[in-house]
């Protein structure tokens, strides 16, 4: 038996769906990037797999509307809800028992998103073609045409609003709710909706449940400082044995001591010092990425005016309330490095890249082109530095050799720096000048016995080994062609710990 249903009530009902159903892609994403990254293999496998259940949904709903059975609509909208709140509950332990099946990470959001998000997405998809078989008061193209341009229009909304407004505004769990709220109160629409009087209630109250279960039985961490959904990462303080870290998808990014906050934690920061030997005064600093703002704020206490450029404006705020970083100490930016670069003119004795991250390498600022648009803001015997997440050698090497010799086209005298043993994924700082002197390995092999002014050995120079690697695979990166999620698609399934 078909329900009777205004044109109006219908195709505010469908609009709600289709922004219902762009904002769990979205939303997907997100869940998905802590486990997975963030490449375009994670993305394209949400994208393709919702499509391919959009596609199995209008066809099957375009079926079950020939047997009129439209009365099922409060059945599939109310089970959408209840699965959208089951994916609350069970994302965490579905995704980590992906991830703990070994499946490559370039695959392994397919399988995740097909069971965590088919079942509601299904569910929505089968309304649409229901939907034109209810507006029987015009013709199937007109009808059909009016409602997938409503479901198009609800969609936009969908991707405006929770990339806006769920994301920068709410816990990832608290955006899911909310979508299943906004499917619970659409269900007033249907006119049938007194018949489905019990289940709408039970609904209610598993979605309420639902709701303070998540956020009553989040277990007391101690250690957990602050924490908070940024419109681009998880972002997570924590105090761990006198330590601040800053986490970003469940990443360790840097620290500071909280009894000597302009200490060094990690090692590879103080290869930020490098620049100090090889340059007699540097007063001008840009940092490209703040982080916890490890450097920003050791050069900043020795009097140089430093400059930081953050895209995420989550990480600028955590810095400034946990990190002692307030706007008298820099000048912080809140804007696209490359963005910000091209649009200033100011010249730099230094710029520091410390944007990379292990599986989320920004291809605009990986390119030859970008490296010259860096050495345009160099003072003439400017450095640049930029810290890298690679491995030096073995099969998996591609990527640090492509990075490498990429940024020496544009700077001839490019170094290499490992901070920690051969043949493991660390962190590799690539230092280049802007200058045709002589500075080259024999310089650098002397500084190995020296001491750093502020009290930090400096390590060997790598160059030696550097030069006997073949580059007869490599591809320059430029701004056309750039592949970086396929070469650094073995690195991200591997482990990694901060140097």
């Amino acid at each position: 038996m078909a329900i009777s249903i205004s044109s109006r009530k219908l195709l505010t009902l469908i609009f709600l769906v289709g922004f219902v159903d762009l904002s769990l892609q979205i939303l997907a994403g997100r869940m998905l990037t802590p486990y997975f990254g963030s490449s375009v293999y994670t993305w394209g496998s949400v994208i393709g797999v919702f499509m391919i259940i959009l596609a199995l949904g209008y066809y099957i709903g375009g079926h079950v509307s020939k047997k009129r059975f439209s009365h099922l609509v409060p059945l599939f909208l109310l089970s959408s809800v209840f699965f959208i709140c089951v994916t609350v509950f069970s994302g965490q332990l579905v995704l980590e028992f992906i991830r703990e099946l070994g499946i490559s990470s370039q695959y392994a959001a397919i399988p995740s998103v097909l069971i965590l998000f088919g079942p509601p997405s299904f569910l929505l998809a089968l309304l649409t073609p229901l939907a034109v078989e209810l507006l029987g008061t015009k013709r199937k193209g007109e009808a059909s045409g009016s409602i997938f341009a409503t479901g198009t229009i609800g969609s936009i909304f969908g991707a405006f609003g929770a990339t806006f407004l769920l994301i920068p505004s709410f816990a990832l769990e608290t955006s899911f709710f909310i979508l299943a709220g906004i499917l619970l109160m659409s269900f007033f629409l249907l006119p049938s909706f007194r018949k489905n009087s019990v289940l709408f209630f039970i609904i209610c109250v598993f979605v309420i449940l639902s709701a303070i279960i998540v956020n009553t039985t989040q277990t007391a961490d101690a250690e957990l400082v602050y924490k908070t959904q940024t419109p681009y990462q998880q972002l997570e303080v924590r105090d761990e044995d006198g330590i601040r870290k800053l986490y970003l998808d469940g990443q360790t990014q840097s620290g500071m001591r909280l009894d000597a906050p302009y200490q060094h934690v990690y090692l590879y920061t103080r290869f930020f010092e490098l620049p100090f030997l090889l340059k007699d005064e540097i007063i001008d600093v840009l940092f490209i990425g703040g982080g916890g703002f490890t450097g920003p704020r050791t050069f900043a206490a020795r009097g140089m005016n430093v400059d930081v450029v953050e895209l995420d404006p989550g990480v600028a705020k955590a810095a400034k309330e946990y990190f002692l970083i307030d706007d008298d100490m820099m000048n912080i930016v809140v804007d696209d490095g490359r963005y910000f670069l091209s649009g200033t003119d100011k010249q730099y004795d230094l710029i520091i890249l410390d944007a990379y991250r292990k599986d989320r390498i920004p291809f605009h600022m990986a390119t030859t082109e970008f490296y010259e648009l860096i050495e345009s803001r160099l003072v003439n015997d400017g450095i640049f530095l930029s810290n890298l997440i690679a491995y030096r050698d073995g099969e998996d090497s591609l990527f640090y050799r492509t990075m490498y010799y990429t940024l020496k086209e544009t700077f001839p005298n490019t170094f290499a720096f490992e901070t920690r043993k051969p043949n493991v994924l660390q962190n590799i700082e690539l230092l280049a000048i802007k200058t045709n002197s002589s500075i080259g390995v024999e310089y650098f092999d002397t500084l190995s016995t020296m001491r750093h002014p502020y009290g930090y050995n400096i390590a060997k120079e790598l160059s030696q080994q550097i030069t006997a690697i073949s580059n007869d695979d490599v591809v320059l990166l430029r701004d056309n062609k750039a592949p970086l999620d396929s070469l650094t698609s073995s690195i991200a399934d591997a482990e990694f710990a901060l140097s």
